[in-house]
């Protein structure tokens, strides 16, 4: 996650600053410097995602060894994994099997599948069977119009001009440019998961407030309707 979101920072610094501009003309040696601030801004924003990821999510009776140690050693082992996976990816990528980021997120997203049928089966139960088939009909319609719109084009006809060279006659033919419906694809969407790490974070700064208690609780919890309401916002 955090790398994807630093991809997105340099492509829009691509388009907003002259200097990654011209870094991206350049061919394979600009490519390859953008690869490495890629790089280095993911680790940025590894440890600032990991600092709030363990105020929010660690229960603070449950560490042995409360302190600055503990908090350190978290965020070093958190870059180091997320490094790990960035690695990974590239990996993969550099294998020609697809987009090794996106691939791991899908693996991380499938492999809990299974758990969470079981674990819908469980809670309906035997009474609720109808209501299930429903839910799977629903997610079923939703996956498909998700494909749907991220693969669809909008194609734009483009008529070329006739030349005469000689005597003979060339151009004039009829084409289309397939104009993605979605280019962004799942990409807003990813960058806007990432930043619903900041109300958190912010909100650690005023955790004894009765404001920040508010704000931490209510933008920590994803079935409010304000986290939903910002959430949508974003992206």
């Amino acid at each position: 996650m955090p790398y994807i979101s630093a991809s997105i920072v340099v492509q829009l610094l691509t388009v907003a600053v002259p200097h990654f501009t011209k870094l991206q003309k350049e061919g394979d040696s600009g490519r390859k410097k953008l690869n490495q601030f890629t790089r280095i801004l993911t680790i940025i924003i590894t440890a600032a995602q990991s600092y709030g990821y363990i105020r929010a999510t660690v229960n603070a009776e449950a560490i042995l060894n409360p302190g600055m140690f503990f908090t350190v050693s978290s965020i070093v082992i958190l870059i180091a994994g997320t490094m790990f996976c960035m690695w990974l990816g590239e990996r993969i990528t550099d294998k020609g099997i697809g987009n090794g980021i996106s691939m791991l997120i899908m693996i991380g997203i499938v492999s809990r599948f299974p758990a969470a049928i079981y674990q819908e089966i469980d809670a309906k139960g035997m009474n609720g069977m109808l209501f299930f088939i429903v839910e799977a009909l629903a997610l079923f319609f939703v996956v498909v119009g998700v494909i749907a719109l991220t693969q669809a084009t909008r194609r734009i006809p483009v008529q070329y001009a006739k030349q005469v060279v000689g005597n003979k006659l060339y151009g004039g033919k009829r084409d289309f440019i397939p104009l993605k419906l979605n280019s962004a694809g799942v990409m807003p969407i990813i960058f806007a998961q990432a930043l619903m790490f900041i109300p958190p974070l912010v909100a650690q700064i005023w955790q004894d407030s009765d404001l920040g208690s508010y704000v931490g609780s209510t933008f920590a919890d994803f079935t409010s309707w304000q986290y939903n309401l910002l959430f949508a916002i974003l992206f």
